[in-house]
């Protein structure tokens, strides 16, 4: 049972605990017939047994209390609001003048009534990005968090969030013109406006500002882009400017390592910058463990992270030619981007949606690919497979060894 009673309630036992079921539950006389409701938590049962005995008393009185979702501050406001609406009923006034007044008077009490319960968009927004800041979120999309929100703000900054209807949201997304750019509005806006929900929201104190989220529309589906990725020939001309520049151990390492961006900054600064000295390379046991400070995923779970176990020859190579020459395996920001723009494809996660690719299209496990990168098979297939890479292009690469390396003019 859910515990919504509207017949007369004679009288109430306090929760008792299960220990065959593990639930409370509370036994109640509803029109001269026991019946009983259970709560898995105590609070709740409690909260409930206070509200059946409140509804117990006013039935001995004679009132008959009914079940509303309007919490006690809203009651009164509507109570109030018709009181004011019943007296003017009362007075029977005929001059509409006066009418309108009264009318208008009781709109400017609502509308009070909210600027003084209700917080602006402009301060919601600024609740919202000081607990987003306190995730594990990457710094993209904390820097998508902020875009997108502040554009809203310009619109709706003295708006009362409340008062943000679902047409305000969807012309809000259909202000960009590109499908993905309005399915990325239209994702972060959802996600703020269940804050305003209630969602994880500490700053809320009685209940949430919203009871339903205002983003309640589908967009309409759109074709999927072919996954941008590296070619051979792109990749030999990447390796060989990154030598040029110093930085051929960082190309190496994100090429066959998969990681993301910020794990491998994580992964050089606690680890070390140098093959032989970073804690979480093991050469002897052909392994890279990824560990919960490494990975950093958002998660409740605390012993999060993963291996790359039976490192793959040719990366094996790579490793112990770094080693032997000392080379660093990382770059700055501003380096790697300055070397990525003279190679085809400029988007952020090229380096790694052409590592996923070519390791799942060599080994044909993606099971096993995607343990080693830190996703899922579905996030894989979704986002990072480009599954039209010429076969001799995922030969060739794993064929990519310092020796031949050389022989082809990548390093001296």
């Amino acid at each position: 049972m859910k515990g919504r009673f509207e017949g007369i309630i004679q009288k109430v036992n306090a929760p008792k605990y299960s220990e065959k079921y593990g639930v409370w539950s509370i036994s109640l006389k509803e029109n001269g017939k026991w019946t009983s409701v259970w709560r898995k938590d105590q609070s709740k049962a409690d909260e409930l047994y206070r509200l059946l005995v409140k509804r117990m008393k006013s039935n001995g009185l004679g009132i008959d209390l009914k079940p509303t979702t309007l919490s006690q501050k809203q009651l009164e406001i509507s109570q109030l609001c018709f009181n004011r609406l019943e007296a003017n009923e009362f007075l029977k006034m005929d001059d509409d003048s006066t009418a309108t007044k009264m009318l208008s008077a009781v709109d400017f009490f609502i509308q009070h009534y909210y600027e003084h319960e209700v917080p602006k968009v402009k301060d919601v927004v600024q609740m919202f990005l000081e607990k987003q800041e306190q995730r594990n979120l990457s710094e993209f999309t904390l820097r998508d968090y902020r875009n997108v929100l502040s554009l809203f703000v310009v619109e709706y900054a003295e708006a009362r969030i409340s008062m943000i209807k679902p047409m305000d949201c969807k012309k809000f997304v259909q202000e960009k013109v590109s499908p993905n750019n309005r399915k990325h509005r239209q994702i972060y806006l959802k996600a703020f406006f269940e804050f305003c929900c209630g969602k994880n929201n500490p700053y809320c104190e009685d209940e949430a500002w919203l009871r339903k989220n205002p983003v309640n529309w589908e967009l309409p589906k759109i074709e999927a882009n072919e996954i941008t990725c590296l070619t051979y020939d792109d990749i030999v001309k990447l390796l060989r400017l990154s030598f040029q520049k110093g930085l051929l151990g960082f190309y190496v390492f994100r090429l066959f390592s998969m990681m993301r961006r910020e794990e491998h900054l994580r992964f050089v600064e606690i680890g070390g910058n140098k093959v032989e000295e970073n804690n979480y390379i093991n050469l002897d046991e052909r392994r890279i463990t990824i560990n919960n400070q490494v990975y950093k995923k958002r998660s409740s779970y605390e012993n999060r992270g993963r291996h790359y176990n039976e490192i793959e020859d040719t990366f094996m190579e790579w490793l112990h030619y770094l080693k032997d020459n000392n080379i660093p395996i990382s770059a700055s920001k501003r380096d790697e981007q300055l070397i990525r723009n003279l190679v085809k494809g400029k988007k952020r996660n090229i380096l790694r949606h052409t590592a996923i690719t070519y390791h799942t299209l060599k080994f044909r496990d993606p099971m096993r690919t995607a343990y080693v990168a830190g996703n899922s098979v579905e996030m894989i297939q979704r986002h990072y497979l480009n599954m039209n890479v010429p076969k001799d292009d995922i030969k060739r690469f794993f064929e990519l060894t310092p020796t031949k390396a050389k022989k082809i003019g990548i390093i001296d």
